[in-house]
């Protein structure tokens, strides 16, 4: 049994040279990470009549045949903060959503279930945080890591807290290191 890795550099073009000369004699694909690259090779993959094993894509539009998804659709990513959020009868749900699908996804699954269980839930842009009241709202920021990381280092200088604070950043142990107390 033999082991091999390609480093794509997250070149959609390098993925897709790379699995196909992999398609036909492996057995077992495990997808590249980034959602736009799995989305790239998996009609490869597809067409082989094989299976992508992905940990490395959470766009919601990846649960399709012929690939095994390992990691959770973000739109649910941010689930267990909305419900905490409900639990602690939060009256405003705001999020923060930065550039790109990925954090367009975040941001509409949370508004979504926000509304479900009974919050006033909007997405807002990073500059307007600053004109909201923030003591009765949660506050969840999504976006790529400088976006999280600005964010709430904003909202940790100013006089008033949210009720409840979730980044999509915060899981990254680098976000804890760059805002130090502020994490």
């Amino acid at each position: 049994m033999r082991l091999t890795l390609a480093d794509d550099r997250g070149s959609r073009e390098a993925a897709i040279e790379a699995y196909r000369g992999w398609i036909d004699t492996t057995d077992l694909l495990i997808g590249p990470y980034a959602s736009s690259l799995v989305r790239a090779i998996a009609p490869l993959v597809r067409e082989a009549g094989r299976v992508l094993w992905n940990h490395g894509g959470s766009a919601d539009d990846l649960a399709q045949p012929g690939i095994a998804s390992l990691p959770a659709p973000a739109s649910s990513y941010f689930d267990g903060a909305v419900d905490q959020a409900a639990d602690q009868k939060v009256g405003r749900l705001l999020v923060v959503q930065g550039a790109g699908p990925f954090a367009r996804m975040i941001a509409e699954g949370a508004t979504a279930r926000g509304s479900e269980r009974g919050i006033d839930s909007r997405t807002i842009e990073a500059p307007a945080v600053e004109a909201e009241e923030l003591a009765e709202a949660a506050v969840l920021v999504a976006g790529p890591f400088e976006h999280d990381a600005g964010v709430v280092r904003g909202l940790r200088q100013r006089d008033q807290a949210p009720a409840l604070l979730a980044a999509v950043g915060a899981g990254i142990p680098a976000f804890g290191e760059e805002l130090g107390a502020a994490a």
